[in-house]
């Protein structure tokens, strides 16, 4: 095996301003989020994008991640003619394996109970997500014009791969009662790792589990 060499991959991803909130989903979608329906009847609001590493595939590098940090310049969340129960919940996953529109299809069971990648109720394992955030921000009768965030919380394993892209989705969620418009703000993925040349035999098993994932 030879030495790592250190490697920081970084992308911006477009946030989306003035979300329309109504009472049946979430509208004025800009920079590519899309809309998705979900079992219950609510919707999701979804941006994908990818990071390219076929440039280590060509030389048979296996990258491994070492820390995943989420940047950004403002405020996560502005919300105007809020209504009581306000709320927004968002998730952030980084992932070896894209999520499909069958699995973001049917990520929320129901309003309250969602089925991200790496647990029981999703067909992806813990081991295809290097590394997920969900945050909550809910309505404060003492703070006019922000939801202020009441949770946060953080999973993955920060899983090695041969494959050639690894595979960001960002997904929200607006909570009944939730009226008005939503400021989704720009933001940095930058993950900090290192690319090794393995033995064959290690790599070529590498291969076979990106394949297996993809099939």
């Amino acid at each position: 095996m030879s030495a790592p060499v250190g490697r920081v991959l970084r992308k911006i991803i477009p946030g989306a301003v003035n979300v329309l909130q109504t009472e049946t989903g979430l509208t004025q979608l800009s920079n590519g989020w899309e809309a998705i329906v979900q079992p219950y009847g609510g919707e999701i609001i979804v941006k994908q994008t990818e990071f390219d590493l076929a440039g280590y595939t060509r030389e048979e590098l296996t990258f491994y991640p070492g820390s995943v940090n989420i940047q950004q310049g403002q405020s996560d969340m502005h919300v105007t003619a809020l209504l009581t129960g306000a709320g927004v919940r968002s998730w952030d996953i980084v992932t070896t394996q894209k999520m499909t529109n069958s699995q973001l299809s049917n990520f929320m069971s129901s309003q309250s109970v969602s089925n991200p990648p790496g647990f029981s109720d999703s067909p992806l394992s813990l081991t295809n997500v290097i590394y997920g955030r969900f945050r909550q921000w809910w309505q404060n009768s003492q703070i006019t014009g922000f939801l202020p965030l009441s949770s946060s919380e953080g999973w993955g394993l920060l899983s090695e791969t041969a494959a050639e892209k690894i595979w960001v989705t960002r997904i929200y969620q607006s909570l009944v009662g939730t009226l008005g418009t939503l400021n989704i703000p720009d933001v940095a993925f930058v993950i900090v790792g290192g690319t090794v040349k393995e033995p064959d035999f290690v790599h070529l098993e590498q291969l076979r589990r990106v394949y297996d994932l993809e099939g």
